[in-house]
């Protein structure tokens, strides 16, 4: 009897393991917080202009930022505007329909030399429908990684998800034939 214990009692903890029950930091499933892609406007506290961002909170946890290639100057003396890449990052549900989130973009000069890199973290909160609200911090850093500004501001976007609005009929158009 004692020999067929064992045996079941490793089967029985393998497969415990196997499924990630109480063993390891396991995942949990993500509350929805920001889920989807979102047209979102960016502003800078002593910043005129405003960013626009098409930022993609993707189901597992990442963050896909594009915008386009040049960078409005940050506020402050000296700031010039920049060519930034597209943004890569991290994003985690806070609570219903709330988030927070973090990604970087590379910057370079005009002549394309790298000129440190943009670290944008923040929270935002999404209405349930189709609006998203928020602030951030944005930390620019020099190329030998040392702080060289440093912003606040809000962001307020809407949603890209949903219909495809040039395939959804209108009461006042009869569907194509």
């Amino acid at each position: 009897m004692r020999r067929a214990l064992i045996p079941t009692v490793s089967l029985g903890l393998c497969l415990v393991a196997l499924s990630g029950a109480g063993f390891g930091p396991a995942r949990a499933a993500q509350d929805p917080g920001c889920d989807g892609s979102w047209l979102v406007h960016i502003t800078l506290e002593g910043r005129d202009l405003v960013e626009d961002v098409l930022i993609a909170f993707e189901d597992g946890g990442a963050v896909e930022v594009h915008s386009p290639p040049v960078m409005p100057a940050l506020p402050g003396l000296g700031e010039v505007p920049l060519q930034a890449s597209s943004g890569l990052g991290t994003w985690q549900s806070t609570g219903e329909r709330e988030c927070a989130f973090e990604y970087v973009r590379l910057l370079a000069g005009d002549d394309g030399v790298s000129a440190g890199t943009l670290n944008v973290r923040g929270v935002a909160t999404a209405d349930g429908g189709d609006a998203i609200d928020g602030s951030l911090t944005i930390i620019r850093s020099t190329g030998f990684g040392q702080t060289a500004a440093t912003s606040e501001g809000v962001l307020s976007g809407t949603t890209l998800d949903g219909p495809l609005l040039w395939l959804t009929p209108t009461a006042d158009q009869p569907p194509a034939a």
